[in-house]
């Protein structure tokens, strides 16, 4: 234990030394304090800094966002690219097959190109080489037995196609790229649409095909049977056999498939707003000129008697009907008029459901108008001689196929013009939300402005 100061004496001692203390402390924190109080200074300014400037979680969020969207529209570029660099290479080959193999076969000349099938066809008789001169001829058979100019063709448009592709792809944010991509979009709309129908027409026909093939084989044997090795059953066979089809279908629904993933990775590249907009002024503008053609047709069939008295109004109001709807959309985009596309939105689905309801109907339920045709066959036959009722009801069941199938493809069609109408309805309400929110935040801040004039 210390000494503990009991004396007037010690207790004077005992302050004079606590002060001297004091003292000492003071003077070393005076020499230490200038650095010590710049150093504190900063931390403090560095720390309030860092916390002005510290994101709040929405703006991490939205940086985020935006990150995880730049890396999506990079995906889609390299799928882009990846997948037009190989159809480019594909009608490379395409072309290539087409140019050399169009050589082989010359249909200029009947004579020749029939000799080119086969030497056993020079011993055939002179009417025999002449008949199936007149029927290679036909257009059908020109293809048929010379398919290479239809290669040719196809290697030839897909080749640019997939030039627009790559050069959309390269340069996809100038206005120019934007361009190309949108028409590389539309062509290949275009090119799934046809793909799908050819795949229905493959799963679909394949025994309408067998049927019309037998009966072509029946009529012309007499002048088919010395060009065809075999017998006629032994060709009959081989027409029954409908692998073809089922192989061309399937290759159309994976094209079709493969150009679908084309289509989403260019509408990502441009961005979805813009492409709905160009979709939706597109669809306006061809719809306007395919009214334009439904009225001219109509007045073509009111004037030859076309159709007795209902198809030149069916088709007159039809015609119509699509450039009013047309004119809307277009004045809806261009003014930024809400109520306009929203009426567009509304007339389009509505249309679209009917015209697919109507084609599934025709597809599902043909034996009503077999029941029809059969109901009136009397009358049918006196307007169409040479024709018996089996066939002619087979053949108002092909066309209605047709007809549905078609409905069906163009109520797909008005459904992409829908979710076009419905991406500029959804921009136009943000647009004008975002007009409406920021007049009210002005108002507020002048309301508190006054409001904080008035107290002082």
């Amino acid at each position: 234990m210390g000494n503990v100061a009991t004396t007037p004496e010690d207790w004077e001692r005992e302050e004079a030394r606590s002060q001297q203390q004091v003292t000492e402390r003071s003077s070393s924190a005076a020499a230490d304090s200038p650095s010590r109080l710049v150093i504190a200074t900063r931390d403090v300014e560095e720390g309030e800094e860092e916390l002005r400037h510290t994101p709040s979680i929405t703006e991490l969020k939205e940086h985020m966002d935006a990150m995880r969207l730049v890396q999506k529209q990079k995906f889609a570029r390299g799928v882009l690219f990846f997948s037009n660099f190989v159809s480019f290479v594909f009608a490379i080959l395409l072309v290539y097959y087409g140019a050399t193999g169009r050589t082989n076969v010359d249909l200029s000349q009947p004579r020749e190109a029939l000799s080119a099938v086969g030497e056993e066809i020079k011993q055939l008789g002179t009417l025999v080489v002449e008949d199936a001169s007149e029927f290679v001829q036909h257009g059908y058979i020109k293809n048929i037995i010379n398919p290479y100019q239809l290669v040719l063709a196809l290697g030839v448009a897909l080749m640019i196609l997939s030039t627009v592709g790559l050069l959309g792809t390269s340069c996809p944010a100038r206005r120019v790229g934007k361009e190309l991509l949108f028409s590389y979009f539309s062509t290949v709309l275009v090119f799934v649409c046809i793909l799908m129908w050819g795949a229905v027409m493959c799963f679909q026909y394949q025994t309408e095909t067998q049927r019309l093939l037998e009966r072509e084989v029946d009529l012309h044997w007499r002048h088919l049977r010395p060009l065809l090795p075999g017998t006629k059953k032994d060709i009959l066979a081989t027409i029954e056999d409908n692998s073809n089809l089922v192989l061309s279908g399937a290759f159309c629904v994976v094209s079709a498939v493969i150009m679908t993933v084309g289509l989403w990775s260019s509408s990502k590249v441009m961005g979805h707003y813009f492409t709905m907009a160009k979709v939706m002024h597109s669809c306006s503008v061809s719809g306007i000129f395919s009214g334009i053609v439904l009225v001219s047709l109509s007045v073509y069939y009111g004037a030859k008697g076309i159709g007795g008295q209902w198809a030149p109004g069916i088709t007159a109001v039809s015609g119509v009907a699509i450039v009013c709807l047309s004119m809307l959309g277009i004045y809806g985009t261009r003014a930024r008029c809400l109520l306009a596309m929203v009426l567009h939105l509304v007339f389009v689905c509505v249309l679209s459901l009917f015209v697919s309801v109507s084609g599934v109907f025709v597809i599902a339920y043909p034996h009503v108008v077999s029941d029809l045709v059969h109901d009136n066959w009397r009358r049918i036959a006196h307007d169409y001689t040479g024709v018996n009722e089996k066939h002619f009801r087979h053949e108002v069941a092909d066309n209605l196929f047709l007809l549905g199938s078609a409905s069906v493809l163009f109520g797909v069609l008005l459904l992409v013009t829908a979710s076009a109408s419905f991406a500029t309805c959804m921009e136009i309400y943000h647009r004008k939300r975002a007009v409406v929110l920021n007049k009210i935040e002005i108002c507020a801040g002048n309301g508190n402005g006054n409001g904080n004039g008035n107290k002082n």
